[in-house]
Parts: C-alpha cells; sequence; structure tokens
C-alpha cells in the first residue's frame, strides 16, 4: 500500500516546478514589459517635455524679437514710417509663427520662420541705422542751411536799411526849401495906390515873398507849389468856398488855399505872389505852408489885429 504512495509524490514535484518555472517566466516577461514601457514612457515624457520646452522657447523668441521690433519703431517713430513695408513682413512672419506654434507637429517650420524673422529683424535694424546717419546728416546740412540764410537775411536786411538810408538822404537831399518868407496885408486906396496894413479887416490881397533856394542835387525842370493859407479858426482859406486839395506824406489829402507853378534851373529863385482874399478876414495869427512833391518845405506865421 506504501509504494503507490511513492510513485505519485516525484510527478507532482515535477508539476509544480514546470508551474513555478512557467510563472517565473511570466512574471519576468511582465517585468521585461513593465520596465520597457517604463522607459518608453519615460522617453515619450522627455520627447513631450522637449517638445514643449523649445515650444516656449521659441515663443519667448517670438516675443522678444516682437518687443524688440515695437521698441525700435517707438525710438525712430519719423523713420520707420518710411520703412512700412518692411514692417508689414515683419508682422506677417510674426503672425504666420504663432500659427505655426498652435500646431502640432510644426516646430521645425516654426524655428526655420524665426530665423528667416531673425534676419528680417536685423536688415530692418540696419535700415533705421542707415535712415537715422542720413538724417543727421541732411539735418546737419539743413541747419547749416538754415544758418547761411539767417546770415543772407540779416545782410540783406542791413543792404535795405542802408538802401534806405541812402534813399532818404538822397530824398532829402534833392528837396527844395522855401526861405526868407514875408507876408504882408495889402489894401488900395480909392487913388488905386496900394497900402500895406496889419489890421485883418481892411485886408484885400496877401503879399507873399519867399526864396526857392538853390539845389545842385534835385532834377531841374517845371515845379509845382502849393500854398496853404490856414486862419485862426484852423480853416484853410480858398475863394467862393473853392475847395481844392493835393496829396501830401503818407498818402494824406490836405486842402490847399492857391498853388504857382514856375521853372526851376537849380539856382536861387526869388518870388512875391498876390493872393485876394473872398470873404473879410479875422484878427489872428495866420500860417502859410509850402508844398511841393507831397512835402512841406516851408512855413510861417503872421499876426494881424
Amino acid at each position: 500500500m506504501d509504494q503507490p504512495h511513492n510513485s505519485i509524490s516525484p510527478l507532482k514535484d515535477k508539476k509544480s516546478r514546470r508551474i513555478i518555472i512557467i510563472l517565473s517566466l511570466l512574471l519576468s516577461l511582465i517585468l521585461i514589459f513593465i520596465v520597457v514601457r517604463e522607459n518608453q514612457f519615460q522617453k515619450t515624457l522627455e520627447t513631450v517635455i522637449q517638445y514643449e520646452e523649445e515650444k516656449t522657447s521659441l515663443r519667448d523668441n517670438l516675443d522678444d524679437l516682437i518687443d524688440e521690433h515695437e521698441i525700435l519703431k517707438d525710438e525712430y517713430g519719423d523713420l520707420s514710417n518710411q520703412l512700412e513695408d518692411r514692417d508689414s513682413t515683419i508682422l506677417a512672419y510674426a503672425d504666420e509663427i504663432k500659427q505655426l506654434l498652435r500646431s502640432k507637429g510644426e516646430l521645425t517650420q516654426a524655428k526655420a520662420k524665426i530665423r528667416r524673422l531673425k534676419e528680417i529683424s536685423k536688415r530692418y535694424v540696419s535700415a533705421i541705422d542707415s535712415l537715422y546717419t542720413i538724417n543727421q546728416a541732411l539735418q546737419l546740412e539743413n541747419d547749416s542751411v538754415k544758418k547761411a540764410n539767417q546770415l543772407i537775411s540779416s545782410r540783406n536786411r542791413t543792404l535795405e536799411k542802408n538802401n534806405q538810408d541812402l534813399s532818404e538822404r538822397v530824398f532829402t537831399a534833392s528837396m527844395l526849401r522855401v526861405v526868407n518868407i514875408q507876408v504882408e496885408g495889402v489894401y488900395y486906396r480909392s487913388s488905386g495906390r496900394e497900402v500895406t496894413t496889419t489890421r485883418a479887416s481892411k485886408i484885400q490881397n496877401f503879399s507873399i515873398c519867399f526864396d526857392v533856394i538853390e539845389n545842385k542835387v534835385t532834377d531841374a525842370g517845371l515845379k509845382e507849389l502849393f500854398i496853404r493859407i490856414v486862419d485862426p479858426r484852423g480853416k484853410v482859406l480858398n475863394v467862393a468856398n473853392k475847395i481844392q486839395e493835393t496829396t501830401i506824406e503818407n498818402d494824406s489829402i490836405v486842402q490847399y488855399t492857391t498853388n504857382y507853378n514856375f521853372d526851376y534851373a537849380n539856382q536861387k529863385i526869388s518870388e512875391c505872389q498876390l493872393w485876394t482874399r473872398g470873404n473879410v478876414l479875422i484878427p489872428g495869427v495866420y500860417y502859410f505852408e509850402f508844398i511841393m512833391e507831397g512835402q512841406v518845405i516851408g512855413i510861417a506865421n503872421t499876426k494881424f489885429r
């Protein structure tokens, strides 16, 4: 009875060993599988992290480029307006790169675009520098031209003033003058004899005598002399309310009493003119003004009682 029991025991041991071996193999395979998967997962994780890091780095590079570009535009606003086409290209590239960074599997193309954008940005900076240098040179040239123009303007003003002063001197030198003015009141007796008087109410004529000085500078020829007689009330005397006017300096229009034409040959002339009053004269101081070519060239006053 003991022998059958001993024959079965080795078989069981053999089977058990097989099961253990199989389980050990399975366990080993599972462990190997887990290790392989862990390594694959680790590699995948590292790849994802590297991808995200590259993506973040590219985005940072892009942001830095855009910030530098905006700072450059703000700093050289007037000059950047002259590079509007290049500015548009840079902004378009930036938009394309942003789109690529949002898409999966486009990092290589995004890197290439960023390299290209850096080259464009460098050329943009170089162009800005060139424009700035040219502008500085033009500014210096413009300042020099302005200073030259200011100097020329100053010299012109000086010349104009000198010419004006010279013209005024020539004009003043060429003016005739009336001097030695003598005015008398005259009336006539029934016999026709002329009598001088200082009584205003008796005066019928004014005898106005004067000298026109010698002047070698003025033009010779026919001259017209205007005489204004102003009564004590400030009214210009005339005959029969006949108003006669002439123009003096500053284009002012004034009334005159009588006029006299004479031929001037650059020599002294002595003249006497009679003017016949209209209305009876009143007592007081009478002013006699002599006008030629718009200038007052002589003045005198006489009192009649």
